[in-house]
């Protein structure tokens, strides 16, 4: 090339050189890369929408069922402790003394069986009242409820009704400082079947909260139990232990039917916004577990991963805008400086692409379908474990065999990128250099280079923290459904083991009192003889 353009200028070359810059390619013209680039930000706008939107449904549905697992779990916690209380009550409703002290309205003597009651089985608040619901005893004794008519309570119109076991929802009680608590409660009856009397307890909602509370709830979230009649037992966001509170979202459950499992969208409430309901009823008892999660909440709460989305595209979008702007950058230069080196020019080219290639933060390969890596970035080989990513490339030679936990999945990815051409949030464990494993996020494109070699061009993130957190969840769903069953089986037992006892002790009453009639009689006939 001339050294010397003003004579190159004057040779009879110099009108093909003005031929050749009259050509200018489209990307070099301003308004052409200025219509380029807005087209570019549409397009990976456009992708990142899409992705982020199918990215919030599959969340969505994630949640749902991350939410009805949770609402079941509590409600069976629920259920399991309501169901138990109601074993014990039956329990001391059938034994013969308790049942002898009640008929006879012998104070002393019930209030020894309420006082164990309450001792030995954590049952808080126990009395008694007669089939009419005239409270004759309770324990702690309380002179002034002694008397009072229950009879207009839902608890005794629930167990009067067929004279069965019953669980109320929330009502105050007359005692101490009145608060608010729900009552389990069974009928008593005497030798011949017939109804004696209500043996019931007092739950109180703070009591009921603790036993809640010892439940893992998922963060941002409003777990709330409502009863049959939608006021509130219990709720992490309501205020609902002062004064008797209606749920404000009950309606929703009555219009869609109450007491039954269901999950449901609502969008009319203007100042919270769309709104999401999952509700498990707790056995036959009329409560209902309601979880309650705002659509906004599960925005923020997957607000990283809509960031990794949308930080993707717009490194896609600066990486093509790059591109653009250096080739139209690159053609102006080579116009109008044309003595200069145009290898010096391609070499900075690329070390430009190769500091936006390793310094970005999500894992960048491009491969080989049969196995071999033909780049990696520095984000990609440090989260494999290789010093650099020139080690990685020249290491690995089968990827599926020494970058696969399960070569297995990688025959599986292969399968897939040739019937649809792409991978899309695939998961899968993958194996290190040291031979540790750990969860990763594949996204990846089966595409062709210029000279027709297939290639799979591709993101990865390391989902390990996240897998263990979901494991760690289930894990504790798990030992908290082994503890109810646990429990459950414990207070079974110890039942079981109080009718052995309670039959025992009355036979060896009815002994005594045979005894006492025989040392009667004999007495008797000995003062006869006198």
């Amino acid at each position: 090339m001339d050294d010397h353009p003003d004579e190159y200028q004057a040779t009879p070359q110099s009108k093909s050189a003005k031929d050749s810059l009259a050509l200018t390619p489209w990307f070099v013209k301003p308004k052409s890369v200025l219509l380029s680039l807005i087209g570019l930000f549409l397009v990976f706008s456009g992708i990142a929408f899409f992705l982020g939107y199918k990215s919030l449904d599959s969340v969505r549905e994630k949640i749902k069922a991350e939410d009805i697992a949770a609402a079941t779990l509590l409600a069976e916690v629920l259920n399991g402790r309501e169901q138990g209380t109601i074993a014990i009550l039956q329990s001391y409703a059938s034994r013969p003394l308790f049942v002898d002290a009640v008929k006879t309205k012998n104070v002393p003597r019930a209030l020894r069986h309420l006082k164990d009651l309450r001792n030995h089985h954590e049952i808080d608040l126990p009395f008694v009242t007669d089939p009419q619901g005239i409270l004759w005893l309770n324990y702690p004794f309380s002179p002034e409820a002694v008397g009072k008519d229950l009879s207009k309570r839902d608890w005794h119109r629930g167990v009067s009704a067929q004279w069965q076991p019953h669980i109320s929802g929330v009502f105050q009680l007359i005692v101490a400082d009145k608060p608010l608590a729900v009552s389990v409660c069974v009928p008593i009856l005497d030798e011949k079947e017939k109804v004696i009397g209500v043996l019931a307890s007092s739950q109180r909602l703070a009591d009921l909260a603790g036993a809640i509370e010892r439940v893992t709830f998922r963060p941002r979230a409003t777990f709330t139990v409502i009863d049959r009649e939608g006021n509130i037992l219990y709720s992490n966001r309501y205020a609902y232990r002062k004064t008797i509170t209606k749920y404000q979202h009950s309606p929703m459950l009555d219009r869609t039917g109450k007491g039954k499992r269901q999950w449901i969208e609502d969008s009319r409430h203007r100042d919270l916004g769309t709104l999401y309901l999952t509700a498990v009823p707790v056995g036959d008892s009329g409560w209902s577990v309601v979880i309650e999660r705002k659509r906004d909440d599960i925005y923020r709460a997957e607000f990283r991963r809509f960031a990794e989305i949308g930080g993707a595209a717009l490194a896609l979008f600066a990486l093509s805008g790059l591109v653009l702007l250096h080739m139209r950058k690159v053609t102006q230069f080579r116009q109008t400086q044309e003595r200069l080196d145009a290898q010096q020019v391609i070499a900075e080219s690329e070390e430009r692409f190769r500091n936006l290639f390793n310094n970005a933060l999500e894992g960048v390969y491009r491969s080989t379908p049969e196995g071999r890596l033909i780049t990696v970035n520095r984000a990609f080989a440090d989260m494999f474990g290789y010093e650099t990513p020139e080690e990685m490339v020249k290491t690995i030679s089968d990827i599926g065999k020494q970058m696969y936990a399960d070569p297995g999945d990688r025959e599986r990815v292969i399968g897939t990128l040739r019937g649809m051409g792409y991978i899309k949030d695939l998961e899968c464990r993958m194996s290190r250099k040291d031979g540790s494993t750990f969860w990763a996020h594949f996204n990846g494109r089966l595409s062709k280079s210029s000279d027709g070699a297939e290639r799979v061009d591709g993101f990865v993130l390391d989902i390990t923290e996240r897998k263990r957190a979901a494991e760690n969840l289930k894990k504790l769903n798990a030992e908290l459904e082994q503890r109810v069953s646990e429990r459950t089986a414990e207070l079974a037992a110890k039942a079981a083991e109080l009718e052995r006892v309670n039959k025992v002790f009355v036979g060896r009453e009815l002994r005594m009192r045979e005894l006492k009639e025989r040392i009667a009689e004999l007495e008797k006939k000995t003062g006869a003889f006198k």
